[in-house]
């Protein structure tokens, strides 16, 4: 164990040592070239991406206090780099047109957004799952943002009728990130018409609450705090849900559900995913997720 944590200890040391040479050379050349500063910006974003990746990558070998504090802060740099992505994407959204095509033998998929989002967070799992031969595959927008989780799943209802007439297929599987998820358990439970729903997958979604929802604007965000009315009756309702079969994965560290073993909720052992070393926002570009939203998709 010695001898593991010298070589964890010195891996880390190789990193930063790299890292500071490469920050020292960048500079130098900004001095001497006159590049723009905005080029050593971005350097140093790139390298700080880089050495914590490295780091991560070896975080097992060294002592677990250390490999915590690696593993938050390569969720934390993902997490900023997603962030920046989804803004990037909202603005792209105006100008993107849907090519949306039916299957020959359509098994539907609706992905539900999470709190303050839109359908454009799924780009990444969307063509994902397309190319893997799933779908079709629909998003929706939850508008006005601050309804009532019940309102939220008024609107899937009627987003579920509109992919059952499309494609004349009464079963759908939802996929739910964040608040989605618990919007999809809330309509399985309460609206949805029997046998209509076969899967629901959630991703870091508040399914028994979350502390950081007392910060937040609107009836939602009353409906995920602990304990609230809503996940009260939900949990009492869920069981109702016959041939319903539920999918969680969640994060550690995942700063928006507090705790994150919130996100697990009515799904067997076999049916969860835990991921230690990305964010709440990171999961909706992660290969991982996506590939695991494959597995069960094709298993179930």
């Amino acid at each position: 164990m010695r001898l593991i944590a010298d070589r964890g200890a010195f891996i880390q040391f190789c990193a930063l040592l790299s890292g500071a040479l490469l920050f020292f050379f960048i500079d130098w050349a900004m001095k001497v070239y006159h590049y723009p500063r905005i080029f050593l910006f971005l350097a140093l974003i790139l390298l700080w991406v880089a050495v914590v990746r490295e780091l991560n990558s070896t975080a097992i070998a060294m002592p677990s206090r250390m490999c915590r504090i690696i593993r938050w802060t390569h969720a934390m740099t993902i997490e900023f780099l997603a962030f920046s992505f989804f803004i990037w994407m909202r603005l792209a959204s105006a100008f993107r047109k849907d090519n949306r095509q039916i299957l020959r033998k359509p098994r539907p998929i609706l992905m539900v957004h999470g709190y303050l989002n839109s359908g454009f967070v799924w780009d990444f799992h969307k063509k994902y799952l397309s190319q893997q031969g799933f779908g079709p595959i629909y998003t929706i927008d939850l508008k006005p943002h601050f309804q009532s989780i019940h309102e939220h799943a008024l609107k899937v209802q009627q987003k579920a009728r509109q992919i059952a007439q499309e494609t004349a297929c009464s079963d759908l599987i939802l996929i739910g990130h964040s608040m989605g998820g618990l919007v999809s358990y809330y309509y399985a439970a309460n609206l949805a018409p029997g046998l209509s729903v076969s899967q629901i997958i959630t991703i870091g979604s508040p399914l028994q609450g979350t502390h950081v929802a007392k910060i937040g604007l609107g009836q939602c965000a009353r409906d995920m705090e602990i304990g609230s009315k809503l996940l009260q009756d939900l949990h009492q309702s869920i069981d109702q849900c016959k041939g319903v079969k539920f999918y969680n994965i969640a994060a550690y560290p995942d700063e928006l559900i507090v705790p994150c073993t919130s996100a697990i909720f009515k799904s067997d052992p076999q049916n969860q995913l835990y991921l230690e070393d990305i964010g709440h926002a990171a999961m909706l570009m992660s290969k991982r997720v996506a590939k695991q939203l494959g597995v069960w998709l094709e298993t179930a």
